[in-house]
């Protein structure tokens, strides 16, 4: 019987600016969380960051965690170096 994929959750509340190659480098890590049957989602999307992600439009390629989500991994991040 195959593991339960992990929810890896990017919690980005503390993160005052996020730019496009940012997300990018999201993106990418959860291609390779899906890849191994896991996956990521956000959470804590404010201000000029939430601004960026909608206009991006990745909503689709890089959702947020649902309400009442239990992830299996939290990632807290201040600054977008730490990821």
């Amino acid at each position: 019987m195959p593991e339960p994929a992990q929810i890896v959750v990017a919690d980005l509340s503390q993160v005052t600016q996020l730019l496009t190659a940012d997300f990018a480098r999201l993106l990418a890590m959860r291609r390779r969380l899906l890849a191994a049957g896991h996956d990521l989602r956000l959470t804590g999307l404010r201000g000029r960051t939430r601004c960026v992600y909608e206009m991006s439009r990745l909503q689709a390629a890089l959702p947020e965690a649902p309400r009442g989500c239990a992830p299996d991994i939290v990632l807290r991040l201040r600054d977008f170096s730490e990821a």
